[in-house]
């Protein structure tokens, strides 16, 4: 085999390691920004409603 394949495939093997590594982190950063989304229509509806 070619030495440069193998350097493209340890390369893709590595960024398929950190992907997976970072997944629950951007996923769990997504659900907190989601939260806090939900969370402030919530409170524009509360404060609406008192004026």
């Amino acid at each position: 085999m070619d030495l440069s394949i193998i350097k493209d495939f340890n390369i893709l093997e590595e960024a398929l390691r950190q992907a997976a590594v970072l997944a629950p982190r951007v996923l769990m950063g997504f659900l907190v920004f989601c939260a806090f989304w939900i969370a402030s229509i919530v409170f524009r509806k509360i404060v609406l409603r008192l004026y």
